[in-house]
């Protein structure tokens, strides 16, 4: 197969794996291989040479599959963030129901002498 074959066939394996969607669990894994994918099209991109006719055949296919995979990789990445938001106010949370009382200031019941 030539590099041009090859990357859509990358492309499109990369495509297919984004659009099962990002799991609850085991989501190392999964972006793992969605990391794998992306260096392994970057290497066959850097193979293809695009002034050949077979790639400027290919180039319309290439960069509408191109716009999904970059969609599909923001969605992912705004769910993450998401995630790790939720998780972060969580913990927050968790500490406050766990010490009730340490927002408050030390200068309650304190008094202050206006001399010195």
């Amino acid at each position: 197969m030539t590099a041009t074959t090859d990357l859509i066939v990358c492309t499109r394996e990369l495509l297919l794996h984004l659009n099962q969607g990002l799991p609850e669990h085991e989501r190392e894994a999964y972006i793992k291989k969605t990391d794998d994918l992306l260096d392994q099209r970057f290497i066959l991109m850097k193979q293809v040479d695009f002034q050949s006719t077979e790639a400027q055949k290919m180039k319309d296919v290439l960069l509408k599959q191109d716009r999904a995979i970059k969609q599909l990789l923001d969605q992912h990445q705004q769910i993450i963030k998401d995630d790790i938001k939720r998780l972060k106010v969580q913990k927050v949370k968790s500490k406050q129901y766990a010490n009730p009382y340490e927002a408050i200031g030390m200068s309650d019941g304190v008094f202050y002498d206006k001399r010195n």
